[in-house]
């Protein structure tokens, strides 16, 4: 059951496409043209023999991503539901205005959490800590290095949490990362997280993106207990 009571820091939230073709989509122009009628701020376009340049267009705290050397198009902010929003309405404008070829298609489409979660009374580095508390392979290592790495600690314990797809390896269209550790520079307050994830299906990825405040909430409860 999850926790109520995490404040919650969102530092970058992103959701974009990546497109499996050779030669990038999207027609910038109209496409340009077109969102500042979304609320989008174009500045300084330039065209020229050289392509396509403009400062990043702005609505609000979002940008638009437009990388034609990755081929991928997208939103960033700080704000889940704002990137949603504005990536499925991004996402329909580039359509409408480029007709896609038909052996365009989408190769993933990606979503990236990186923030900051605290809870009044805990203590990351302790919890992190506890956790893996009773492990003998942990333990074992914790006490290697500690007689190897001289510190103001008895032992040493894994300082984080990172899971992904078992025996899996994340050069794939389809992934997801989920790491949790303490905010170096936050004393002992803060969880540092960092969301991953990746699918081959917009509307897959789009759901976990929405779900993502439950999904932390319902981890670090885990973590915490």
């Amino acid at each position: 059951m999850a926790q109520t009571n995490w404040e919650r820091i969102p530092l970058r939230v992103t959701l974009l496409e990546r497109f499996d073709s050779v030669l990038y989509p999207v027609n910038l122009l109209p496409l340009l043209d077109r969102v500042p009628e979304l609320g989008w701020v174009v500045e300084e376009r330039v065209e020229d023999e050289q392509g396509i340049r403009t400062k990043t267009p702005k609505r609000g705290n979002l940008r638009l991503i437009m990388d034609q050397g990755n081929k991928t198009l997208g939103v960033t902010g700080n704000d889940i539901a704002d990137v949603v929003a504005g990536y499925r309405e991004l996402r329909q404008a580039a359509q409408e205005v480029s007709d896609y070829s038909p052996t365009v298609e989408t190769d993933y489409v990606e979503f990236r959490y990186i923030g900051q979660v605290r809870r009044q009374g805990v203590n990351p580095t302790d919890v992190l800590g506890r956790w893996w508390s009773g492990i003998d392979k942990a333990e074992k290592l914790g006490r290697l290095l500690a007689d190897s790495l001289q510190s103001d600690a008895e032992t040493f314990a894994p300082y984080g949490i990172r899971f992904a797809p078992h025996g899996l390896e994340p050069n794939r269209q389809n992934w997801a990362e989920f790491t949790v550790v303490p905010v170096n520079t936050a004393g002992q307050a803060r969880f540092h997280v960092d969301m991953l994830y990746r699918n081959e299906k917009s509307e897959v990825t789009e759901a976990v993106a929405e779900a993502a405040d439950d999904l932390i909430e319902r981890v670090l409860y885990e973590v915490t207990r």
